[in-house]
């Protein structure tokens, strides 16, 4: 004869018992329970309703709730330690097995192809046919070796065969070019009537990370890992990558013995503008016959412009393949690719001009471009305060050629100078690398030196009543950690977006891991330029 409701209620609830006076309601905090006759049930919920009452089920049992609820934690806490149990057990199966259920799998996805495969062909009660495609190369031995077991082979070379189909791609390089193709097929795999970029890839990508380490000693380590990869690991993108950082390594022990001449971030010799505590190998007792041709932190300028070059080299040999390819679709499409490429060179000699106080802007600006007119614009030289040569600004129109491809192709003169300049970065992190490993060993050195540097806060009383100051400008501190805080923030959302995609594509294919990892890890560069602006700006304060 009498309903019961218990539920949630997010306020307090008025005027229920002058409504319903047959009816009893106890409430707490946030809680409420009713009990009404049947026949008032309904009218009583749609009173509860206006309140936000939310109805909970009532657990069946008999007597006490505390009684009731001690036994249901205790359920509980049995079922968990069961849950983990069992969580265990299929962990250990799991460590087990993996490998030969994954083997197993492979294994039967190749016979269930193999089954299927009849499925694909067309077949009459007589014979059957096979369409596809074999490389150009084997097709003799292939046809030949068919031939020999009674099946009849009929080929056509190109696409005469094959007219709606695009023919598929399967890239041939030289074998230790071999490792830079899974970075190819990350990005984009060529289309059969592209130019292969594989070998372009060789020779500039090892050399950008090897610019950007520029040391002896780690490039040797690199070189190792690479080596050892090769050597011991199974063949896959894992060890691709791998040895794709060995090369870089051999490019990193090459300048850092020959250009930058420094190993484990100490040069052979301490550079005439270094400050006293600078150290150096030839401090240590330890003379190297090679001098540096650069030192990373204080030639900066020379370094941007290597960068500058290295950007004009590598952009400008990209819009060379693209003209190429192009030029066998849509001919429009390759003269803008040629007015990208007169454009990017344009900017590239306006760089060069505006730096040739730099010693390689001078040599590259007096040597290898010797025979540019170099004679400036004087009215677009004094608007814009730069020295702009006649020649550069008439290279600069030739943007207006992307018009065939685009009506707002002309914009791409600010893309391509936004390009140029990013390469900057390999500069900036070759220096920042140079800064980390300088301040790392010196503080280690006089760690063992018995030294301590005394870094007391911005102007606070110590417990002697004296006050220690931090001079120079605070802001500069202020700036560091504000940097390294919006990196890190920056890092970490990148980190998410990138992360939460590729965990997904690898649980779907683990073949992926490789390919993933990589795209994992270049989110990591932008904190690693916030750390390099923090320790120049960090270098703005002394104590006093």
């Amino acid at each position: 004869s009498v309903a019961v409701f218990a539920g949630r209620v997010p306020r307090a609830i008025e005027g229920f018992e002058a409504a319903f006076p047959n009816a009893e309601l106890f409430s707490g905090a946030g809680v409420a329970a009713v009990f009404v006759p049947k026949p008032r049930a309904e009218a009583a919920l749609a009173f509860l309703s206006r309140f936000g009452f939310s109805q909970m089920e009532i657990a069946k049992g008999t007597g006490p709730p505390s009684q009731i609820l001690e036994a249901a934690i205790s359920e509980e806490k049995k079922w968990r330690a069961r849950l983990e149990e069992v969580q265990g057990r299929l962990e250990k199966l799991r460590e087990r097995y993996a490998g030969f259920v994954a083997t197993a799998e492979e294994l039967l996805e190749v016979e269930l192809e193999k089954a299927e495969a009849p499925l694909r062909f067309a077949v009459s009660d007589h014979s059957f046919v096979i369409d596809g495609w074999v490389p150009s190369s084997k097709i003799s031995e292939f046809s030949s070796r068919v031939a020999s077991i009674g099946v009849h082979v009929e080929s056509l070379e190109g696409e005469r065969g094959h007219e709606a189909t695009e023919p598929p791609v399967l890239l041939k390089n030289p074998k230790p070019v071999r490792p830079l193709e899974f970075l190819i097929h990350l990005y984009s795999t060529p289309s059969y009537h592209e130019l292969d970029p594989t070998l372009f890839m060789f020779l500039a990508f090892p050399f950008f990370f090897g610019f950007m380490i520029g040391d002896a000693g780690y490039g040797f380590f690199f070189l190792l890992i690479g080596v050892l990869a090769g050597v011991r690991m199974k063949k896959g993108d894992l060890r691709n990558l791998f040895i794709v950082i060995g090369m870089g390594g051999f490019w990193a022990l090459l300048l850092g013995l020959l250009v930058f001449g420094e190993m484990f971030g100490i040069p052979f010799h301490k550079a005439p503008m270094a400050p006293p505590e600078e150290l150096s190998w030839a401090a240590f007792g330890i003379a190297f016959p090679l001098q540096p041709l650069i030192h990373k932190a204080f030639d900066i300028a020379d370094m941007i412009y290597l960068s500058i070059l290295f950007a004009g080299l590598h952009l400008g040999t990209s819009y060379v393949i693209g003209i190429v390819n192009e030029a066998r679709h849509n001919w429009k499409h390759a003269v803008a690719k040629l007015g990208f490429l007169l454009t990017l060179f344009g900017i590239f000699t306006i760089l060069t001009n505006a730096l040739a106080w730099t010693r390689v802007g001078g040599w590259v600006r007096n040597v290898p471009l010797g025979w540019f007119p170099w004679a400036p614009f004087p009215a677009v030289s004094s608007f814009l305060g730069i020295q702009m040569p006649y020649a550069s600004v008439a290279l600069l129109l030739a943007v207006f050629l992307g018009f065939g491809e685009s009506p707002i192709a002309p914009l791409e003169v600010g893309g391509i100078l936004a390009n140029t300049m990013s390469y900057a970065r390999l500069a900036g992190i070759g220096i920042g690398k140079a800064a980390i490993a300088t301040a790392f060993n010196r503080g280690v050195h006089q760690v063992l030196q018995g030294e301590r540097n005394r870094v007391p806060p911005f102007r606070i009383e110590d417990d002697t009543g004296g006050v220690r100051t931090m001079t120079g400008d605070p802001m500069a501190a202020i700036s560091a950690a504000i940097t390294m805080a919006g990196t890190g923030i920056a890092t970490a959302w990148a980190e998410k977006v990138v992360g939460g995609a590729t965990v997904g594509a690898i649980a779907e294919k683990p073949e992926l891991f490789s390919r993933g990892l990589v795209l994992m890890v270049i989110p990591e560069t932008i904190i690693v330029f916030g750390l390099v602006i923090a320790i120049q700006l960090l270098g703005h304060l002394y104590t006093a």
